[in-house]
């Protein structure tokens, strides 16, 4: 970044908790929006509804306008991985709030599923609860963790398919003379099933 007005504005510990303080005020109105805004789109909601998604358009846009102007290499904000998602949400909201209701005045456009368009890009303010991570380091290191013991996770979960395949062409194979065993494993995938469900969860002692 810069060290000139803009990064020294944007690295500011006021512009942190505006920030933030707007993030936290934009999730909690979302709330109060999905209970008591029953519009589909928001250029169809009352007027104290889109009054609030123009103050938190705008607020986002400014802030992201801020951050961009704080990088001395302007291409450098392609590799902050924080900027590029803010940038989704605010085009998301951008498209929404002012883009949109001039397309759907059209008729012939509304036919042509703008509105499920609309509606989608609503459910992408949800998005802007990853900004809170900010507020809650620990948060996003339990992530973190979640995340590198997904690759332990995967590779028992593929080592338990490989035993059930095995032990079930095991079964499978010997059922062919015993009809108390065909029932229980007419097929493969069935004897993985059986095993897996009675086998594994439940650890059925009949099995």
């Amino acid at each position: 970044a810069d060290k000139g007005w803009w990064a020294k504005a944007v690295q500011s510990h006021e512009f942190f908790i505006v920030s933030m303080s707007m993030v936290v005020l934009n999730m909690v109105w979302i709330v109060v929006d999905a209970e008591g805004n029953e519009a589909a789109t928001i250029w169809e909601a009352d007027m104290p509804y889109r009054v609030m998604e123009y103050i938190f358009c705008a607020f986002f846009t400014a802030e992201l306008v801020f951050r961009f102007k704080a990088f001395e290499r302007k291409r450098e904000c392609l590799k902050d991985r924080w900027f590029m998602f803010d940038l989704m949400l605010v085009a998301s909201q951008v498209t929404e709030s002012l883009v949109l209701p001039f397309l759907v005045a059209d008729q012939r456009v509304q036919s042509l599923g703008y509105l499920r368009v609309a509606r989608l890009l609503r459910l992408a303010r949800l998005g802007r609860i990853f900004k809170m991570l900010h507020l809650f380091p620990e948060v996003l290191m339990l992530l973190r963790g979640i995340t590198r013991a997904l690759k332990s996770v995967c590779t028992t979960l593929m080592m338990l398919v490989v035993l059930l395949l095995i032990f079930a062409i095991v079964f499978k194979t010997q059922s062919n003379d015993d009809p108390g065993l065909r029932l229980l494993f007419p097929s493969i995938i069935d004897a993985v099933w059986l095993l897996l469900l009675r086998g594994t969860f439940l650890d059925s002692p009949s099995v």
